[in-house]
């Protein structure tokens, strides 16, 4: 069974108010307002550099002496832009110069937006063997205002995540998995005021029934699930959630909304890492991952701590 070995989150220490992001955002100020009041942010990390020196941070907190680089096998970096670096100055080329990777198969996607950490978690439930690691890598810098906000939806952050995976661990066992395209508005943030409406429209429902889908995988209930760690887009998408759902809004990790907004493929692990260090989650309990990226995909996985 695929488990989590150990993880690492790097969250800048530079945060902007988000009334005061016209710059960041391209954004009005009374707009800004809506995102503050109604949709609950607050503040956003920034980062100032580079992105490779913003991966490196995490990278270096997981790799210790006492992991066998040669064991990882596979790597896999997830982002939401289509491209964050040069060809010939890719990702996978500063890997395997500055870190001992040598046995590594290196990678990139971008095809599955924010929710790219699932399918790359699923892909390694099927790909690793026993004497295996497997290393997934989130972050990226917001460098446009495209990038930077999701329309009717969030305002996003920097961040980045570094995660290592067994098929021996003692904790975070991966029960079951799943990623649904909801066809039809493969346009993203392109898409029309009238679609970004109609998605609206379909976005609960569809989520609910995925999560039903992964339940039913896992063979649990929802009745069994401790916490949801979802993706922080803003406070009232989960609250008509969780009343979908019919499930407590308590026992979703929302404390992250206002401190940081949505930060690409890297909010669940930094919700996994906030819920622990605040006694939110202990050991044996089932807890779900629930996230979707533009495109539209939905994901949800649910996991044993």
């Amino acid at each position: 069974m695929l488990s989590l070995e150990k993880y690492a989150v790097f969250i800048p220490d530079n945060f902007l108010p988000v009334i005061n992001m016209e710059y960041e955002t391209g954004l009005s100020k009374s707009m800004l307002s809506i995102f503050k009041l109604i949709y609950g942010l607050n503040i956003i990390p920034i980062w100032k550099s580079d992105l490779k020196s913003l991966l490196t941070i995490p990278l270096h907190k997981l790799m210790s002496d006492s992991i066998d680089h040669d064991r990882i096998k596979y790597i896999i970096y997830v982002h939401t832009a289509s491209w964050v670096s040069l060809i010939d100055d890719s990702i996978e080329i500063y890997l395997k110069k500055y870190f001992p990777f040598t046995q590594a198969h290196i990678w990139e996607s971008s095809l599955y937006k924010c929710v790219g950490y699932f399918k790359a978690v699923e892909l390694l439930q099927h790909i690793l063997s026993p004497e295996d690691l497997g290393l997934i890598i989130t972050g990226e810098v917001a460098f446009t205002p495209k990038l930077r906000v999701v329309p009717r939806s969030t305002i996003v952050g920097d961040a980045a995540t570094a995660s290592l995976f067994s098929l021996s661990g003692l904790r975070h066992h991966l029960m079951s998995v799943k990623t649904k395209l909801v066809q039809g508005y493969e346009k993203g943030i392109y898409l029309t005021d009238d679609q970004l409406k109609a998605f609206e429209k379909k976005y609960i429902g569809e989520t609910v029934s995925v999560i039903a889908e992964v339940l039913d995988d896992a063979c649990i209930r929802l009745d069994d699930i401790t916490l949801i760690l979802p993706h922080n887009v803003n406070m009232p998408t989960w609250q008509k959630i969780a009343e979908t759902l019919r499930f407590p809004t308590e026992k979703i990790y929302l404390h992250n909304i206002s401190k940081m907004g949505h930060t690409f493929c890297s909010d669940h692990l930094i919700n996994l890492q906030s819920a622990i260090a605040e006694r939110y989650l202990h050991v044996g309990d089932y807890y779900l991952m629930v996230g979707c990226g533009l495109g539209f995909f939905i994901s949800a996985a649910v996991w044993r701590y």
